[in-house]
């Protein structure tokens, strides 16, 4: 979780870097929803690994939060 919490936090730079500040404000608004939609789904198998009672399910929610953070 902590590598989707920097490139959140990093798409704040987005400005700041030169190359970077060349995006195309179409590919700011992709690379930051794209990154909150990584976090969501960190928070969402959380939550499924916590409430979930199947094994099985479980078992996806760990990989839907570690896949992600590796």
């Amino acid at each position: 979780m902590r590598k989707l919490a920097y490139a959140v936090d990093g798409l704040g730079l987005l400005s700041a870097a030169p190359a970077i500040a060349a995006l195309s404000a179409a590919d700011k608004i992709f690379a930051t929803e794209a990154a909150h939609g990584g976090l969501a789904e960190v928070q969402l198998g959380q939550l499924a690994e916590q409430k979930a009672a199947s094994p099985q399910v479980k078992d996806f929610a760990r990989r839907m939060v570690s896949d992600p953070t590796d």
